[in-house]
């Protein structure tokens, strides 16, 4: 790849719309005094490196306008920073509003799919269906809109990391932090089922841990309004939608009437995970992996457990997740509603409850002290 002038850099930047005209004279008069005669203040690439440092770009939008491309940097009032990742619906960005200054994801539909009347209308019923849901457990939705052929989902953006990376970084959860994740994914999903949607596609990698300890679902791109036609959606012709690892018997087998209860299926397929470290049934071919869904019962958790050395679970929680995973709907808990009950009264739950009451117990006594003075060590001369 050529070098780029820094004639044409600065050309390209300002086709981009990243930088205005005025802004970008001005930082490249203070890089040149701080170069101070140097040759690098003719250089393309030493003034992107400078636009960075400076917090004005991204490594990502240099990427693209060194490279003389700056289409898509810029979508209606926002300003494209990086690429979070890709999906079948789209690609999600990270991106600025250069009006309310907050940081968003973008996702946006492909170009060849919006010449698709489905996928078009698949997409606009989700943007709907995820701006009807307001919890702390959901990746909120702000807007929904196009700009020329481009259509696009304005999301709340959630700084932290997937539960299938963290797995992968940190090893299996102990029972208490994995009952707390399914808690609040459960409370999540309570809250889209109220609202008439199903996710489908419940795994780690679609439930974000946030900087506080909060789990957000995302990727709400396989809901589906549990009241709309099946022929009006897509996977209404019996396709398979959802991930093997994680799938109901019912959604294996392409049925096109599952309910709510699917979701807490893949949610019991989640805690086995979150609990050791690997899916049910692993290292099988997808076919495999779907029949056993659909026949097998999953192993115990245990001995993955006691294999790693980690602490094993109580009985109560092992019925729990195999409750969750039961083969027949009617078999599994009702609700996420009623699955949050049942964690709730779990031994580990009770165990960190008893916890709390002694350490709040303990702050009690040590602001005793403090009033009383009985704690001085002067009382003790």
């Amino acid at each position: 790849m050529s070098q780029l002038s820094l004639q044409d850099y600065c050309k390209t930047l300002q086709a981009s719309g990243l930088i205005s005209v005025d802004a970008m004279r001005e930082r490249y008069k203070v890089f040149r005094d701080i170069c101070d005669g140097d040759p690098k203040s003719k250089s393309a690439l030493a003034f992107a490196d400078f636009l960075q440092s400076d917090g004005k770009l991204t490594e990502w939008q240099n990427e693209k306008l060194l490279r003389g491309k700056y289409r898509g940097l810029k979508l209606g009032k926002f300003h494209i920073q990086d690429l979070l990742g890709v999906g079948g619906m789209g690609r999600v960005f990270l991106a600025e509003d250069e009006i309310l200054q907050r940081r968003v994801a973008i996702k946006v539909l492909p170009s060849e799919r919006c010449q698709e009347s489905d996928s078009l209308q698949r997409f606009y019923l989700e943007a709907r269906a995820l701006a009807r849901l307001n919890h702390n457990n959901i990746v909120r939705v702000h807007d929904v809109s196009a700009e020329g052929a481009r259509h696009f989902i304005v999301m709340e953006y959630v700084d932290g990391i997937n539960l299938y990376k963290k797995i992968r970084r940190d090893g299996p959860s102990t029972p208490r932090e994995a009952i707390d994740f399914v808690r609040q994914s459960a409370s999540g999903l309570q809250h889209a089922h109220d609202a008439g949607l199903i996710h489908r596609d419940i795994k780690p990698p679609n439930l974000l841990l946030d900087l506080d300890g909060n789990v957000k679902i995302l990727d709400l791109g396989l809901a589906r309004l549990m009241a709309d036609d099946a022929e009006n959606v897509e996977s209404g012709n019996g396709k398979t939608v959802g991930t093997a690892d994680f799938m109901s018997p019912e959604q294996t087998r392409g049925l096109s009437d599952v309910d709510h209860r699917t979701d807490i299926y893949s949610l019991g397929c989640t805690l086995f995970f979150l609990l050791t470290g690997r899916p049910p049934f692993k290292s099988r071919s997808i076919k495999q992996k779907l029949m056993a869904h659909r026949t097998e019962l999953p192993p115990a958790i245990n001995p993955f457990r006691t294999k790693k050395g980690l602490p094993t679970i109580s009985p109560e929680l092992a019925i729990l997740c195999g409750r969750m995973m039961a083969k027949q709907p009617s078999e599994r808990f009702e609700s996420a509603a009623a699955l949050i009950e049942s964690l709730n009264e779990l031994p580990e739950k009770q165990h960190e409850e008893q916890h709390e009451q002694l350490d709040e117990s303990a702050e009690i006594a040590t602001d005793e002290q403090k009033r009383t003075g009985w704690d001085d060590p002067f009382w003790d001369e």
